[in-house]
């Protein structure tokens, strides 16, 4: 086996080809143990040396286990690891919560999102609108967003984001360029009262004009194309509404931006991907998506790729995507693996699909992992949530507040709306809640330090976290770091190309001091 989860510590030991490793949450460490260590290690919380002598003596003999013993003492009293220590509350500030989620949702909005329309002329196979999904609406002309909302919602987002380094205005759908007058409308508007404010939405494309994009160019807003690559992928998802791929329209707007606006094109124009099930997936996106092809996403890595909504639906049943996916992300990791073992210099040496995405993200965040025991904090965010509505605030066709996109139809988390702005009572009240369901799974699980489940995570009758996702992410972040050990291994220096970003700076001191 592979992997053992403890249960008298928050800790997991990774077998590689040549050594055993730990990884200890108490510390966020890795630790060189051997078998014996392996095997003594939970016995040392309830038992005495001889009573671990008794109990192991016909497989070890008394000195070895004396000796392995003394290691892990040493790893306690020296390393100042593998401490017994138990998380016991979740809060989001070291004092009053109410005071700090009444400042943050005053002071510092960052990002509001309208829904500027729930119609499309696309249907997308695996879309959140498709009717695929069970607490999804399917694709409407009904939910359309009015002005006075818009407007209102933008007086309260520039009132409530005066503290803010940065802000934004993303317009979402939908395909949003259907509700362009009403795009048009909030960004004119806006810049007239908070010229810092920045813009951006996610387009099919396939409406796109010049008209559109001078405009887009004007007020520097970003556009993300949403394109799953060559024809083979797009034309089997991303369909019209009569069936007929968007492969030529969709890639036919990107060169002409390209060809017609080549600086917009360079600064201001990304490319999402979604990973779709397709036995030739891996090989065509490597194929397609290159440096030759898109030479901006070398110097502004302006490619994201992700997998199909995990939420219950349709899609998934159809195409047996939880393997299929898995698969990918195998294959994925083994090239990412191989290109470190051997060396490189920079992320351009990267292929383009791996440089801002799985695993190359995630390994990014295991290396810069902070190493403040925890015993040091002052006090222990719930897991991966936000506070809601601060990182964004997502405002429906009447006017209602939810915390994002992706909790929007769920009503449960509705955290104000236009007339009275964001109810602090209510979003205290979901903080409490989750953080007091979600202790009992994380108080106690070795992953915390690297999870990053929020309020989707939760069983809404329940208000715990639902096993399986927390099974999910055990099982991600083992392999992320045996990875990660493994590639160390054969070559020390491969990461040595890595900058810490500024978020990752952030997130470091966020809980500390």
């Amino acid at each position: 086996m592979e992997f053992k989860e403890f249960k008298r510590i928050p800790a997991i030991s990774i077998k590689t080809h040549n050594k055993i490793f730990l990884y200890d949450r108490f510390s966020n460490n890795i630790l060189v143990i051997t078998k014996i260590i392996e095997d003594i290690l939970d016995d040392t919380f309830l038992l005495t040396i001889e009573e671990i002598e008794k109990k192991y003596s016909n497989i070890y003999d008394s000195g070895e286990i004396k000796d392995a013993y003394d290691s892990i003492l040493d790893f306690k009293e020296v390393n100042n690891s593998l401490k017994d220590f138990y998380i016991t509350k979740f809060s989001i500030s070291r004092n009053d919560d109410n005071e700090k989620l009444n400042s943050k949702l005053n002071n510092n909005l960052t990002q509001l999102i309208f829904n500027v329309t729930e119609d499309c002329n696309l249907r997308c196979k695996y879309c959140i609108y498709s009717g695929e999904y069970n607490i999804k609406r399917s694709h409407n002309s009904d939910n359309i967003i009015n002005w006075d909302t818009a407007k209102k919602a933008i007086g309260l987002f520039v009132l409530n984001s005066k503290k803010s380094i940065e802000k934004y205005i993303t317009f979402y759908g939908g395909e949003p360029l259907l509700n362009f007058k009403l795009i048009k409308k909030i960004i004119e508007y806006t810049r007239k009262i908070d010229p810092t404010i920045e813009f951006s939405l996610t387009s099919n494309a396939t409406l796109l004009k010049s008209d559109h994009i001078e405009f887009f160019i004007k007020n520097t807003v970003h556009l993300t194309i949403s394109l799953d690559g060559p024809r083979v992928l797009q034309d089997e998802n991303r369909v019209f509404r009569n069936g007929k791929g968007t492969f030529d329209t969709v890639y036919g707007k990107i060169e002409y931006i390209r060809s017609n606006y080549p600086e917009y094109f360079e600064k201001k124009v990304s490319i999402n991907c979604v990973i779709a099930a397709n036995n030739q997936t891996k090989i065509e996106l490597e194929h397609f998506f290159t440096d030759e092809r898109f030479p901006s996403f070398t110097q502004n890595g302006n490619f994201s790729s992700e997998s199909v909504n995990p939420m219950e639906n349709g899609y998934y049943k159809k195409t047996n995507y939880n393997d299929f996916i898995q698969k990918y992300f195998n294959e994925v990791m083994e090239d990412y693996k191989n290109l470190h073992v051997k060396g490189i210099k920079n992320e351009d040496e990267l292929p383009v699909i791996l440089r801002n995405n799985y695993p190359n993200r995630d390994i990014k965040f295991f290396h810069f992992r902070e190493d403040t025991p925890l015993d040091q904090y002052e006090y222990f965010w719930p897991n991966g949530i936000c506070i809601p509505g601060m990182r964004s605030l997502f405002v429906s066709s009447d006017g209602i507040f939810y915390p994002c996109e992706k909790l929007y139809d769920m009503d449960e988390m509705e955290i104000g709306n236009i007339n009275i702005g964001i109810d602090v009572n209510k979003v205290n009240n979901y903080i409490d809640g989750y953080a007091l369901n979600s202790i009992k799974n994380c108080r106690n699980c070795w992953a915390y330090r690297l999870c990053g489940v929020c309020f989707l995570s939760r069983d809404k009758n329940t208000g715990n976290i639902k096993t399986k996702q927390c099974n999910d992410i055990r099982h991600h972040w083992s392999i992320i770091i045996k990875n990660y050990i493994e590639i160390i291994e054969s070559n020390p220096s491969a990461f040595d190309y890595f900058e810490l970003s500024k978020d990752k700076q952030i997130y470091i001191n966020d809980m500390v001091n």
